[in-house]
């Protein structure tokens, strides 16, 4: 007699060890990689950009040996990678593998970029970061990174230290190191002054964990202050001082407000208080004693942060802008006296996008992922029809980063990035097609163009490396290009007007304020002065009227005011630093210009080859109790490129008492990401006192090898063109799990053997989402999958999944329905006797409030409505708790599971209903770290069927 007894292969779960997940962050496969060698920087670069490269290592080389004064820890070399192909501003430092990334598109925002060259400000800041990596790797991480590699290294760097130092410190370091950080900037903190000049001081985790009732600022901002106030108050090396004291404990959260503590005898939490006390006392002061230029607000105060960015003249009544804010998604807007209406929603941008208005067409750029490979992009123009309300698209795998639209709407011209790095300025028909392309010479970027009013020319910002940036007139025709203000490092930004009058904004006492350059004199005049900053001036048709971007309390506002030259007065457009910035760049020393620097040719060159650094070990993931049985330890590998992953590793199951070893590989160059797999592990379990016709046979132990080999491949697919997010993922499987030399004893059914199943998945989804939003307020997502076992094998067994979900807006803002559907078939034992089907482990969620049921077949019907209650932004207990926002959900579940059964040796489908109702509370909050923001809620559900009805309340984390 043979007895029954779950085999191996017969678990509810199919678990393969899948090799380690590379997603779509590479570049595309076509770029032949160069290398130059520089002492502190090993800097991997396209073949074209070889020259930059080396004036890149040259510079970080220089770099690195004078940011010495106020962190004084010694980087190894690192990997500094050049994306050229990415139509994004951005640059990071990250570990796994330790490197630096820049993407070379620089940005057409004054508030970023400034006056200085995008390379040079990328190496200045990014070299910071992989400074501070260095000196948080001391103490306690030291001892754990030693052991456990880069993983381990950046888990408690980032635990420790909170995100405003990280980029705080980065930013007041480009400040004092080069002529236009964003410090000497007043529009990298205007918005943060605007609401001090009205509000409280808000407290400090609301501020480091964000807040959904006010747009408080963000890292960078927030930590300039508190790293310039504790330079000011503290000396120097205070933030050195204070991470190294940190680095003892660096296991516990926000560490460095002890360090702080520890040497300077304040906390960060109080150092907040006293800074931006100190700031909001100086604004409030400067906005006293201002004579301030009478304008009129555009618009009703908006209920939550909005801004109403780069606005332009329809008529001489009606304007357009963007329009973003907590409860807005970018879009495009008309104002008139009646209100505001939307035109269109804006699809996804590298940046705020600067919108031109010309002959009844309004125009901006748009981003266009890669379909495959996210390190590839594109930008767009899009072309607004104002009278029909049609879009249409100019450019396909483009790269423009700014766009002018001619006042009659004939002609467009857009700032295009070179292949080379460089820039061009392109004039272009309504059609996309090219009529002129005029390089930018090395060295120069070229900054938001404008036409004047009689179309005849284009204004624009030339920034120029070494020298800084000024306003030329450039003909239309052709031609040289006509300065209208001297190089100089002053951020004078966003020329607008015509042949006789030019208007732009410029930093004036620490604020940015609406300046004109009138022909008759050739000199420039202060227009505005506003209690913070007036910014993105631009003239009426009629030109009688000015209107602006105004920086107040609830967002960026537009403001109009009439045109009265008699009030104006001449300013300088060379103005001195401001004394505290000045003080700043006193404390590293002599002055230092990076953006002069020379490159090395000496540098070496050579060609990166394709299998370098394949084998590349930057950490040690272990697994230990009481998280799970297992005891073990693997080797994580990464290539510089993102191509390739290999984790080789052991463990011990301590339950088991049994040992295994596993390797995976993934290789992600190409279209389909590659994986491939192999696990072998030791297997021990018990097995229970039986009867048998020989007797009665004790309880014992058997045991079995268990082999795990596949290999796979996944195509991940981004087709985002608007505002939904749109993607597609399709994956493919084969696998084998085998079981072998197993000492089960003969009395119970044999075990040995094996399941190959056939894995076939597809999933997408199509959602828009926004900042305020709990669930996506429109679209719809699905996932599919098909298993199947046609290759032989002890085992056998079929499964279809498939799940769809629809989001639909609820009866208010940010309220939200979900319906959810979805099935997962097996196959069915066919006889009594017969052989019975593997069982694969199934994704759908059962019913809420019930113990969940196993079954080979289920279907799922769900129904939720999602809504916000409060905004509380409570800091609870010494800021280990934030609460940022208390939501509600209502929910409706029905599962329906099939079994089979066998009475009197017929087969019989069984079929069980399991429904239920009930109400979730949640919390959304940050824990011990702004990081760490994980929901917790309670959920009360009623049990409408079987055994189980009834109420049942239960605490709940994470979505559901």
């Amino acid at each position: 007699m043979l007895l029954l007894l779950a085999s191996p292969l017969a678990e509810p779960t199919l678990r393969a060890q899948e090799a380690p997940v590379l997603g779509p962050d590479q570049g595309a496969p076509t770029v032949r990689w160069r290398v130059v060698e520089g002492r502190n920087a090993r800097v991997i670069t396209p073949d074209a950009l070889v020259p930059e490269a080396q004036r890149l290592a040259t510079l970080i080389d220089l770099v690195a040996a004078r940011d010495t004064t106020t962190l004084r820890a010694r980087a190894p070399r690192i990997d500094v990678v050049l994306r050229h192909q990415l139509a994004q501003p951005n640059a990071f430092v990250s570990l796994m593998p330790r490197r630096s990334e820049f993407f070379l598109q620089p940005p057409q925002s004054s508030g970023l970029l400034g006056s200085g060259d995008w390379l040079t400000l990328l190496a200045v800041h990014e070299y910071r970061h992989v400074k501070q990596f260095s000196a948080a790797r001391q103490g306690f991480t030291r001892i754990a990174s030693a052991l456990f590699g880069e993983p381990v290294w950046g888990a408690l760097a980032f635990l420790s230290i909170p995100p405003w130092y990280w980029e705080g410190d980065a930013t007041v370091t480009e400040t004092a190191l080069t002529p236009s950080g964003r410090g000497r900037l007043p529009q990298f903190d205007a918005d943060f002054r605007a609401q001090l000049l009205e509000r409280p001081v808000p407290s400090f985790m609301t501020v480091m964990s964000g807040s959904f009732a006010q747009q408080w600022p963000n890292h960078y901002v927030h930590g300039y202050h508190l790293i310039m106030a504790g330079r000011e108050r503290f000396g120097p090396d205070v933030w050195d001082r204070a991470l190294r004291a940190s680095t003892r404990r660096s296991f516990m959260p926000l560490e460095l407000s002890q360090g702080l503590r520890k040497t300077a005898g304040m906390s960060a939490g109080a150092l907040h208080q006293v800074a931006l006390r100190a700031l909001q006392d100086s604004v409030r002061a400067a906005a006293a004693t201002a004579t301030l230029t009478p304008a009129a607000r555009v618009g009703r105060t908006p209920a939550s942060w909005t801004d109403d960015l780069f606005p332009q003249w329809e008529s001489d009544s009606t304007l357009l802008s963007m329009r973003q804010g907590l409860a807005d998604r970018p879009q495009l807007v008309r104002h008139t006296a009646t209100g505001t209406t939307r035109l269109r929603l804006i699809g996804p941008a590298a940046e705020p996008p600067l919108l031109s208005v010309g002959g009844g067409v309004a125009a901006w750029v748009e981003y266009r992922p890669d379909p495959r490979y996210a390190l590839r992009g594109y930008n767009v123009i899009q072309l607004h029809d104002l009278a029909t309300g049609a879009t249409t698209q100019v450019g396909d795998t483009t790269r423009y980063s700014a766009v002018t639209v001619s006042p009659d709407g004939a002609q467009l011209a857009a700032i295009q990035q070179h292949p080379d790095s460089g820039m061009a300025l392109v004039l272009l028909g309504r059609d996309g097609a090219v009529r002129r392309r005029e390089l930018a010479p090395p060295g120069d970027q070229l900054i938001a163009p404008r036409f004047t009013r009689d179309g005849g020319a284009l204004l624009l910002v030339r920034i120029r490396r070494g020298q800084g940036q000024r306003v030329e007139r450039c003909p239309v025709a052709g031609g040289a290009c006509t300065p209208l203000s001297p190089w100089a490092f002053n951020g004078l930004s966003s020329p607008f007007g015509n042949d006789t009058l030019v208007v732009a904004h410029l930093p004036v006492e620490g604020r940015d304020q609406v300046v004109a350059w009138r022909a008759a004199t050739g000199t420039w005049f202060q227009v505005t002065e506003r209690p913070v900053g007036a910014i993105d001036p631009v003239l009426s048709p009629d030109g009688r009227r000015l209107a602006f971007t105004d920086h107040t309390a609830s967002g960026r506002r537009i403001a109009t005011m009439e045109l009265d030259p008699a009030q104006w007065r001449e300013v300088s457009v060379t103005p001195p630093d401001r004394p505290r910035v000045a003080a700043l760049a006193a404390q590293e020393g002599a002055p230092f210009r990076p953006d002069t620097i020379a490159a090395d040719r000496t540098l070496p060159v050579r060609t990166l080859s394709r299998f370098e650094g394949v084998w590349n070990p930057v950490g040690v993931s272990v697994e230990l109790p009481p998280l799970g049985p297992d005891l073990g330890a693997t080797v994580n590998s990464r290539n510089v490129l993102g191509t390739v992953g290999i984790d080789a590793g052991a463990r011990y199951n301590t339950q088991e008492q049994a040992w295994g070893g596993q390797l995976g590989v993934t290789y992600a160059e190409r279209l389909p990401i590659l994986r491939a797999w192999v696990d072998q592990r030791s297997r021990r379990d018990d097995y229970p006192a039986v009867t048998t016709p020989a007797g009665q046979q004790e309880r014992g132990s058997w045991t079995w090898q268990e082999q795990s080999v596949g290999a796979g491949v996944d195509i991940p697919l981004d087709f985002t063109r608007s505002a939904y997010d749109t993607r597609l993922q399709v994956g493919a499987r084969l696998e084998e799990r085998r079981v072998s030399r197993s000492t089960l004893p003969g009395w119970f059914a044999p075990d040995n053997g094996s399941v190959r199943p056939i894995t076939l998945e597809l999933r997408g989804m199509r959602t828009m989402q926004w900042i305020r939003d709990i669930i996506p307020e429109r679209g719809q997502a699905f996932e599919a999958m098909m298993r199947q076992t046609p290759l032989g094998g002890t085992f056998n067994g079929t499964q279809w999944y498939g799940r769809v979900q629809q989001y639909v807006r609820g009866v208010a803002p940010n309220h939200g329905v979900r319906l959810d559907a979805g099935g997962d078939w097996q196959s069915l034992q066919e006889t009594a006797t017969g052989p019975r089907p593997y069982r694969f482990a199934t994704r759908l969620p059962f019913a809420r409030g019930y113990t969940a049921v196993t079954a080979p077949q289920l279907t799922r019907l769900s129904a939720e409505y999602h809504a916000p209650l409060w905004y509380p932004d409570w800091t609870l207990g010494s800021g280990q708790l934030q609460v940022r926002r208390l939501r509600m959900t209502l929910f409706g579940d029905a599962t329906t599971t099939t079994t089979r059964t066998f009475p009197q040796g017929r087969a019989t489908s069984v079929s069980e209903t399991f429904r239920s109702v009930g109400a979730e509370l949640w919390m959304d909050a940050a824990w011990f770290h702004p990081v760490l923001q994980l929901p917790v809620g309670v959920r009360w559900s009623y049990r409408l069927d079987g055994a189980q009805r009834g109420g049942r309340t239960q605490v709940v984390i994470g979505m559901p």
